[in-house]
């Protein structure tokens, strides 16, 4: 099976097309009776990088984590070239090829940085 070629959502969203190396298709994620994601649908070219930006709140940890492989949706269906996919472990989404770059100031002090 491969990821759907699908025309516009009806809420006017371009949908990811089959040409993409990772597409999600409605996916979704709650914590207890929290909604954490909602039908999200999107995709990322093979050999692009990505960056998720939007407002505290609005879902963007939960689905990297996702992607990378720390949680599980519970809803939707996440694609990998074109093969619907659930991460066991970051281990399992880096052997698919993502990677994810964490926001975590901890890991700061041990980079260092030309003066």
């Amino acid at each position: 099976m491969t990821a759907p070629s699908t025309a516009p959502d009806p809420h006017g969203a371009a949908r990811p097309t089959g040409d993409m190396y990772l597409h999600l298709d409605d996916v979704g994620k709650t914590f207890g009776s929290v909604v954490a994601l909602d039908a999200v649908s999107m995709g990322v070219d093979h050999g692009r990088v990505t960056c998720v930006l939007g407002d505290n709140g609005a879902g963007k940890s939960t689905l990297i984590k996702i992607l990378s492989g720390v949680h599980q949706n519970d809803s939707g269906t996440m694609y990998v070239g074109g093969k619907p996919t659930v991460f066991g472990s970051p281990k399992d989404a880096g052997d698919a090829g993502i990677a994810t770059v964490f926001q975590d100031l901890a890991t700061i002090p041990l980079m260092s940085a030309p003066l």
